[in-house]
C-alpha cells in the first residue's frame, strides 16, 4: 500500500460501517416503496428505555425529518430528554408492557437497572447487586405499543430501540 493510502481506506471503512451509516442503511432501504428523503422524513422510531436521550440524539441527528418517541417512565429522564429540544421527539412518561394500565416501576440506584420487576432478591446471576440494591417505587402510564399505536395513527414502526430490564 502507498504511503498514504491508509487515511483513504480508513476514511472509506468510516463512511461504510460507521454507526450512522449502519443505521442509515437500515433505515432508508434502497428497495423500500416508500419515498423517504436521506433526512428521514416519514420514518417512525420507537425508543423504548430512552434513559438520557442519547439514542434519540443519535436518530435526530442522522434522520432529522424522522419523528422520534421516546418512552421513558422515571420522570427526572423524561424531563432530561425534553430539555434537549430535540425538535422531532416526542417524550412519552410511560413504559411499554403487555398491559394497558397504572404499575407500580421500581426505580433503581443504578437507574439503567430500573424496571416493573422487582430486583430478585436470590439471583446467583447479578454479580451481588441483588444484596444491596436500593430502589423507590412510583406509579406509572403502562401502555401496550399497539394501543399507542392506534391512540396515536401510527400505522408502522420503521425501527425499534429497545433498552428495557
Amino acid at each position: 500500500m502507498d504511503c498514504g493510502s491508509f487515511d483513504v481506506r480508513n476514511k472509506e471503512y468510516s463512511e461504510n460501517f460507521s454507526r450512522s451509516s449502519y443505521f442509515k442503511k437500515l433505515i432508508l432501504d434502497e428497495n423500500c416503496d416508500r419515498k423517504i428523503g436521506l433526512k428521514g422524513q416519514g420514518i417512525i422510531i420507537f425508543d423504548v428505555g430512552a434513559h438520557n436521550g442519547e439514542s434519540a440524539t443519535f436518530f435526530n441527528q442522522i434522520l432529522p425529518l424522522a419523528k422520534i418517541y421516546s418512552f421513558e417512565p422515571i420522570p427526572e429522564l423524561a424531563n432530561v430528554i425534553r430539555d434537549l429540544n430535540i425538535a422531532n421527539n416526542v417524550v412519552k412518561e410511560c413504559a411499554l408492557s403487555n398491559f394497558d394500565r397504572k404499575q407500580k416501576f421500581h426505580i433503581q440506584d443504578i437507574l439503567h437497572l430500573s424496571s416493573l420487576n422487582k430486583v430478585n432478591k436470590h439471583s446467583k446471576q447479578s454479580l451481588g447487586y441483588n444484596l444491596v440494591e436500593t430502589h423507590k417505587t412510583v406509579s406509572v402510564d403502562v401502555l401496550r405499543g399497539d394501543t399507542f399505536m392506534t391512540d396515536n395513527d401510527i400505522l408502522m414502526v420503521d425501527l425499534l430501540k429497545m433498552d428495557v430490564q
